[in-house]
């Protein structure tokens, strides 16, 4: 579904700007209706509830903002463009608002799928996070009616490494180890929005773990 959506929305010939504009206005054109449908609705299941793969945010885009970047990053990802996700903070509220950043002619650029919006600098080209965070007051007038006036794009997070207690400030601290700050740059969800790949390598690396160690107690239990 992702693959047609792209080739029915790009051309070959388009710029990286350019597919990364068309998939904006795709996006946020397509999840609009469904969100307004679905907003408020019961989940269906278990599944539907932590298991959200990538077909269900197109089809329901009941995550608000996170339906959005989800969709538009994965599409981003099928026209070859690098892009990853970020929370942003609102004052001392982490994830107040979900937006993309896209690799457009070597620089990261913001993408807010949720309204359709991008930013213009003053030479016409587009801005990243931390222009439009600098210069609050000039970007502000692109906005359209509605978009919060908390969303004043004051810091931003790629990963959130205390979700999971322990294990992820673990796994931070061995990545910071071979990339070094860079780690602050991660986009650990950018990864996995591919939900059904990102099961099938994590069970496969799984197996992999455990007939290495059953192998290894098969030969130890031989010498023995």
């Amino acid at each position: 579904i992702y693959q047609q959506i792209v080739e029915s929305s790009i051309k070959s010939e388009d710029s990286d700007e350019i597919k990364s504009l068309k998939l904006l206005e795709v996006s946020h054109k397509f999840l609009k209706p469904r969100l307004e449908l679905f907003d408020g609705k019961e989940r269906i299941n278990l599944r539907d509830t932590i298991f959200r793969s990538s077909d269900i945010e197109l089809i329901d885009a009941r995550g608000a903002c996170g339906s959005y970047a989800h969709v538009l990053a994965r599409l981003l990802q099928i026209a070859n463009i690098e892009a990853r996700i970020g929370q942003m903070k609102c004052g001392q509220i982490w994830g107040c608002h979900i937006v993309v950043e896209a690799k457009i002619d070597g620089k990261f650029v913001a993408f807010d799928a949720t309204y359709n919006q991008t930013f213009r600098k003053e030479n016409g080209s587009l801005a990243s996070f931390e222009e439009i965070g600098r210069n609050g007051d000039y970007f502000k007038m692109q906005t359209p009616d509605g978009y919060y006036s908390e969303y004043d794009y004051e810091d931003l997070r790629y990963t959130n490494w205390q979700k999971i207690p322990v294990i992820m400030p673990m796994v931070r601290s061995v990545i910071k180890l071979v990339i070094g700050e860079r780690v602050e740059t991660l986009s650990i969800r950018s990864w996995v929005l591919n939900t059904y790949k990102a099961y099938m390598l994590a069970l496969t690396g799984l197996y992999a773990l455990l007939l290495v160690f059953s192998i290894f107690m098969i030969k130890r239990k031989v010498r023995k």
